[in-house]
């Protein structure tokens, strides 16, 4: 036997005892186990539980016997009961299944160009031997013969899988040119939108590293990076120093430094800009006293 398949059962008074939970599943077919939530401070039950069944029919079972029929507290009403999330992905069993109780086959390997009508009645004879057909659809082409494929419904998982391990790979039906293959249809899946992938911006590269320019998700940045600043004009063929802590004069992020040779450069905090030009932004500013320094006057 294969591993459970958990039903979820709702409003269940916090009250209730494991013995009256168990009891009150126990007339379902299949049961195996039964689980009550309970709080690990008090003890008392949460309102709700799972119980377990040997196979996906029984667990469908009992939820078309007691989900909205059977109410155990008039004040929170009828029970809520419905297969567990993830049940139907692990026992491999499409979603509309466990919803509908029936199971939807795709059925391939059926003849080209055969009549519809035809291919149907076969279908639903050869079906019929592992349990309830409730539905065929032979797909067409163009012309109105079948497109070599049809979808087939049980009305129950079990049946389903019978006519599964019988017929897959190993049963042609008439003018058929090879075996049939015969699998649980997958869940159609209408209007998703494609994810698309997230668009890149340059990322200027770090000054000193070596290689080109980074590439980050737009995500992080939400406006295109501007290009890094050119580099400073050397004077007399020599850049400005490093600037040092402190400093002169500041204006709108700029702030002015004395180099050993008594020059002014300026450096920027945000664009990381060193420049020997005075920016326009300190035009106007009050000059600061001329220093000497070794000698050598500063231009303050």
């Amino acid at each position: 036997m294969g591993e459970p398949v958990k039903v979820f059962v709702g409003r269940l008074p916090r009250d209730i005892t494991e013995d009256d939970f168990s009891a009150l599943m126990g007339s379902q077919l299949g049961l195996v186990e039964t689980i009550l939530l309970k709080d690990k401070a008090t003890g008392r039950g949460k309102g709700c539980g799972f119980a377990k069944f040997a196979t996906i029919d029984q667990a469908l079972g009992c939820v078309q016997a007691m989900n909205g029929a059977v109410t155990v507290s008039d004040t929170l009403g009828p029970l809520q009961v419905s297969v567990a999330s993830g049940e139907a992905a692990k026992h491999g069993v499409p979603q509309e299944t466990m919803a509908t109780g029936q199971a939807k086959l795709f059925v391939g390997g059926l003849p080209k160009g055969e009549d519809l009508a035809t291919v149907t009645d076969e279908l639903n004879a050869l079906f019929s031997a592992y349990g309830e057909v409730t539905e065929v659809y032979v797909m067409k082409d163009r012309s109105g013969g079948c497109k070599g494929a049809a979808f087939v419904k049980m009305a129950s998982t079990a049946s389903a899988n019978a006519a599964m391990q019988a017929l897959h790979e190993q049963h042609t039906v008439t003018n058929g040119v090879s075996a049939l293959e015969v699998k649980f249809a997958a869940a159609r899946v209408d209007n998703v939108p494609q994810a698309q992938p997230p668009q890149m911006f340059q990322q200027p590269a770090a000054k000193g590293a070596r290689g080109g320019k980074g590439l980050w998700p737009a995500a992080h940045h939400p406006m295109p990076m501007q290009p890094a600043p050119p580099a400073p004009p050397a004077r007399g063929g020599r850049a400005p120093p490093p600037p040092p802590p402190g400093g002169l004069r500041q204006v709108a992020g700029w702030t002015e430094f004395c180099g050993d040779d008594g020059r002014a450069y300026y450096h920027h905090q945000s664009t990381g800009l060193t420049q020997w030009e005075q920016p326009p932004e300190f035009q106007g500013l009050p000059q600061l006293p001329s220093r000497s320094m070794g000698g050598r006057a500063r231009p303050y």
